[in-house]
């Protein structure tokens, strides 16, 4: 597994804005590190690869 950085745009409530966050996450490739941070209130953006 390679080690991941997610940009996600997230927002608790519908009308307050949104802002940008951002996990670390092991996965086997961009699109899986993506979706092991899915949640209801975030959207995520892009994952790229981090050296250790």
């Amino acid at each position: 597994m390679k080690k991941y950085i997610v940009r996600m745009l997230c927002s608790s409530l519908p009308w307050e804005p949104a802002e940008f966050t951002f996990v670390y996450v092991y996965a086997d490739s961009e699109q899986e590190a993506k979706k092991a941070v899915t949640d209801p209130m975030c959207y995520s953006l892009e994952a790229n690869e981090v050296e250790e």
